[in-house]
């Protein structure tokens, strides 16, 4: 059974309807998008024969679409934005972490450590993070390294526990970030390795927070296969 929707006009700045857009897709993902006029018959509004949606009227489309929300703008460190997709990197920084795994010593511990630069990816089913190597903003051919830290899964999907996340939006990303950085980090989540180790993940974490190395050791990074680019593009088609 379909849903009714009506739109009542009322005052000078009523919402009119005047134009139809059909979006036409394929098997092979190819789109095809027209747009009509709306005449009427016998009180009801029917669509007329339109015309191939050309990339000016797209363009106009798009900016009437976003004067209706709020627009900001975008931090460096946004690497990419979509409908419902975020992606974006955290420097390479020393940071203060937080432990509650007593296989490091103790109910809860922490210190000030060197990290690699991290993506971080979030969407409406929840938030991912891996690790990248050089100080520079990541490219799409950058290569994707499995995140060293506890509380992340393989496919780098973070366990969040009880934080308290922000809303999903270009300028509250570094409010996610200090979200994952700030909060208290448990126990490996991967089936596999973390980190490339004698000591495993617990050895190595206990090995910075032991002051042992100054910077972080890219070499214990595990590779993930993927390049940033790779990782969007699945991620976007994602069902």
């Amino acid at each position: 059974m379909g849903v009714r929707f009506r739109i009542e006009p009322v005052g000078d700045d009523a919402l009119l309807l005047e134009q139809a857009i059909l979006i036409y897709r394929s098997r092979n993902r190819r789109s095809l998008t027209t747009v009509h006029s709306v005449g009427e018959h016998r009180g009801h509004p029917v669509i007329l024969s339109g015309a191939a949606m050309t990339v000016a009227a797209s363009r106009l489309l798009a900016r009437e679409i976003t004067e209706q929300v709020n627009l900001s703008y975008l931090p460096s460190e946004l690497l990419y934005c979509g409908p419902n997709l975020l992606v974006w990197w955290a420097r390479p920084a020393t940071r203060h972490l937080w432990f509650r795994a007593p296989e490091l010593g103790g109910a809860e511990c922490g210190a000030r450590v060197a990290l690699p630069g991290s993506v971080f990816l979030a969407d409406g089913r929840g938030c991912k993070v891996w690790a990248v190597k050089g100080a520079g903003r990541p490219t799409p051919k950058t290569a994707l390294w499995h995140a060293p830290f506890f509380n992340v899964a393989e496919d780098g999907a973070i366990c969040w526990g009880n934080v308290n996340l922000p809303p999903m939006a270009p300028e509250r990303i570094a409010e996610w970030t200090a979200a994952f950085f700030d909060s208290y980090f448990t126990h490996p989540n991967a089936a596999g390795k973390v980190v490339r180790h004698a000591g495993g993940a617990y050895g190595f974490w206990r090995a910075m927070l032991d002051g042992e190395y100054q910077r972080f050791p890219t070499s214990v990074l595990l590779p993930t296969g993927l390049e940033l680019a790779e990782l969007v593009n699945r991620e976007w088609h994602h069902d």
